[in-house]
């Protein structure tokens, strides 16, 4: 990303939440006047590095990004797959990671099983609702409602959340019931297991355990999956998935081992590089109005 039936992790539409003042960040002020329904859209469902939280990149990775070479173009194909141009577009994406945000990329690469081995309930549950509201919510709104919101949630603490009965105080920072039943019902269900007991049970299939959870879904289960450390992952978004059509390559996957290979970073990295670049427009720096003209040119 255990889970329902309900999909709306896989970025379904959502609702409008309360629109907050507009605050200055790196992307600049929300437009006035715009709605936040405008701006919703289901290319989205990465995440930053967390506020309020500090990550300190692995050892083996803080220093990964001024050692690693722009990568050649000695490979045209490899079977259908365009690598050609899909070695220029991650030359492309990966300078722009290592001028504009190179402490997520440092913080994907410091993912790892210890982060699942020592994870606490309250973390896991925060990484479980960013994953949730991230589906169909643009990043750069998110981070806006974020802190608003872990201090709806309680803190993100097991014990608060399972006992809330109302998902009022929530819908008072972000207007969308079912993002916010998803986020109570899945906390109930770990309290009523247990942590530990729901913590190994994941452990031995997270591909279908996670789909157990309210709201995460065949797409958004790889996304939690990774940012709990379950697995060394990317996932199927929006970009990750355009880009593999473009590139003709035979399946999302195959296309980040591809990468991973030639870039030596992990694919969960690569997932990042890959999703940041398509998701900051990055590439209309070249004056391409779609990505598939940018691609094209490559």
């Amino acid at each position: 990303m255990l889970r329902s039936s309900s999909r709306s992790g896989d970025g379904g539409p959502s609702a409008a939440p309360a629109a907050p003042r507009p605050r200055a960040g790196r992307g600049g002020l929300l437009p006035a006047g715009r709605s936040l329904p405008d701006q919703t859209r289901s290319d989205q469902g990465e995440r930053s590095e967390p506020q309020g939280t500090s990550r300190r990149p692995h050892s083996v990775y803080a220093g990964l990004l001024d050692v690693l070479a722009p990568l050649d173009f000695a490979h045209g194909r490899e079977g259908s797959m365009d690598t050609r141009r899909l070695l220029r577009l991650w030359n492309d994406a990966h300078r722009y990671m290592k001028k504009e945000r190179a402490g997520e990329l440092r913080w994907a690469g410091s993912i790892s099983r210890n982060t699942w081995r020592n994870i606490g309930s309250s973390t896991f549950l925060r990484e479980y609702a960013w994953v949730v509201y991230a589906a169909g919510i643009r990043n750069d709104i998110l981070d806006q409602y974020w802190p608003r919101l872990r201090r709806a949630f309680g803190g993100f603490r097991l014990t608060r959340i399972a006992k809330m009965r109302s998902t009022a105080p929530v819908i008072k920072v972000f207007r969308n019931e079912q993002k916010a039943s998803h986020v109570l019902q899945g906390a109930a269900l770990i309290q009523a297991e247990g942590f530990k007991t729901f913590k190994a049970r994941v452990a031995r299939d997270w591909k279908q355990e996670l789909e157990g959870l309210p709201g995460i879904g065949p797409i958004t289960k790889f996304h939690l999956a990774r940012n709990v450390g379950l697995a060394d992952t990317g996932k199927p978004d929006l970009w990750v998935s355009r880009i593999t059509k473009l590139a003709h390559a035979s399946d999302w996957q195959t296309m980040l081992q591809y990468l991973s290979k030639r870039s030596r970073l992990p694919p969960k990295a690569v997932d990042v590089v890959l999703f940041r670049y398509g998701a900051d427009r990055a590439w209309r720096d070249g004056g391409y109005r779609t990505f598939q003209d940018y691609f094209r040119h490559l």
